[in-house]
């Protein structure tokens, strides 16, 4: 091989290995940025199970009480309760 060819060679070969090095920095930020990502959308997801628990037990409370209410009202308890003044 002739020195010019060689040295050519020598430039591509390194160019190879640069373009490589970059292709790899920019997969592994990305890698990072997706694990960030998917860390944020569990804690929202992690605060967004906890409001519907915390709805849904609002609400089988509330029905609880309307449950009973109405078995106080069918045997003939509670009713119009009035306050003595």
């Amino acid at each position: 091989m002739e020195p010019e060819e060689k040295k050519a060679l020598a430039l591509m070969q390194q160019m190879r290995a640069l373009r490589k090095d970059q292709v790899a920095r920019r997969k592994e930020k990305k890698l990072e940025k997706k694990a960030e990502r998917d860390k944020k959308l569990d804690r929202e997801e992690a605060k967004k199970n906890e409001k519907d628990k915390e709805r849904k037990k609002e609400i089988m409370r509330m029905a609880g009480m309307k449950s009973k209410r109405e078995t106080d009202l069918e045997e003939g308890r509670g009713g119009n309760k009035r306050r003595k003044t």
